[in-house]
C-alpha cells in the first residue's frame, strides 16, 4: 500500500513540475536574455522570470547566471569551391531587326567569274535522206533454253489426317523433282468432324533418297476449327523456295484430330535464280 502511495505522489509531482515549467517559460527570455540560477551544491541549473518573479530568483546557495538567447554572429567562413557548371540555358528569342545602315562606297570590280554552263541544245535539223541499206549480218547462235518448267499434282479426293495419341502428320500430296531451284506453292482444304475446338496444321518438306533435305521446311499453315460453333473447314495456303542438289520428293503433310484434307494442289516452278530482295 505504501509503495502504491509513493508512486502516486511521484506521478502527481512530475505533472505539477511540468505545469509550472510551462508557466515559467511564458515570460522567458527577457528581451533576448535568459536568467538562471546555478545550485552550488547539486550543480543543477534552473531559469526564472526576472520581471514576474515566478519562479523566484536565486537564493543564497545559488549563483545567478545570465546568457543571451541568440549568440553573436561568428566570422564569415572561407569561400567554398566553385560548383559545377550548370546546363546550357535555352536560346533566347531573336532581337528586333536594327535600322538599315547607310549604303557603303562602291567596291572594286571582282575577278571574272567562271564560264557558265552550256546552253540548251538547239532545235533538231531536218532529217537527211535515208542511206543505202547495209549487208545483212550472219545469223547468231541459238541461245540456251531458260529454266521455266513447272511441275504439279492435284489430289482431289480426301485424305484422312486424323491421329491417335500424340499429334502426327499424314502426306496428302507430293511431287517428284530433279535437282534445281524451285518456287513451290501449295494449298489444301481441311475439314473436321471433331466435337469441340481442334487445330489443323500443314507444312512442306522434301526428302532425297529417303533422307530429309535440310532447310526444306520453310513454311507451315494452321487453322483453328470448332464444329460446335459451325467452323468445320478452312483452306490452308503455303509457299516456299527450295534449292535441290539432287532429285527429291516434295511432300505436303497435314495433321488434325478427326479431320481430313481434300482438293490439295502442289506446284513447283523451276527458275534460274532465287534472290531475296
Amino acid at each position: 500500500m505504501k509503495a502504491r502511495t509513493k508512486l502516486t505522489v511521484l506521478i502527481l509531482g512530475t505533472a505539477a513540475a511540468l505545469a509550472l515549467g510551462s508557466f515559467a517559460w511564458a515570460a522567458i527570455p527577457d528581451n533576448g536574455v535568459i536568467h538562471g540560477c546555478y545550485d552550488n551544491v547539486s550543480g543543477s541549473l534552473r531559469v526564472f522570470d526576472i520581471a514576474g518573479g515566478s519562479p523566484k530568483g536565486c537564493g543564497n546557495k545559488e549563483t545567478a547566471i545570465n546568457w543571451n538567447q541568440q549568440g553573436q554572429q561568428g566570422p564569415a567562413g572561407p569561400q567554398g569551391p566553385a560548383g559545377p557548371q550548370g546546363v546550357k540555358g535555352d536560346t533566347g528569342p531573336a532581337g528586333a531587326q536594327g535600322p538599315k545602315g547607310a549604303t557603303g562606297a562602291t567596291g572594286l570590280a571582282g575577278p571574272q567569274g567562271p564560264k557558265g554552263d552550256t546552253g540548251a541544245a538547239g532545235l533538231q535539223g531536218t532529217p537527211g535522206p535515208q542511206g543505202i541499206p547495209g549487208v545483212n549480218g550472219d545469223k547468231g547462235d541459238t541461245g540456251a533454253q531458260g529454266p521455266s518448267d513447272a511441275y504439279w499434282y492435284y489430289q482431289q479426293s480426301g485424305v484422312d489426317i486424323s491421329y491417335s495419341g500424340a499429334f502426327d502428320y499424314t502426306v496428302v500430296d507430293y511431287i517428284s523433282l530433279a535437282a534445281g531451284k524451285y518456287v513451290i506453292s501449295a494449298k489444301t482444304k481441311v475439314v473436321t468432324t471433331h466435337t469441340g475446338p481442334v487445330t489443323v496444321d500443314c507444312f512442306l518438306v522434301a526428302y532425297s533418297g529417303g533422307n530429309y533435305v535440310p532447310g526444306s521446311i520453310l513454311d507451315d499453315s494452321q487453322a483453328s476449327l470448332n464444329k460446335d460453333v459451325g467452323l468445320v473447314q478452312a483452306t490452308l495456303p503455303l509457299t516456299e523456295t527450295l534449292t535441290l542438289s539432287a532429285a527429291a520428293a516434295v511432300q505436303l503433310k497435314c495433321g488434325g484430330k478427326d479431320s481430313f484434307a481434300s482438293d490439295s494442289w502442289l506446284t513447283a516452278i523451276k527458275v534460274a535464280n532465287l534472290t531475296m530482295s
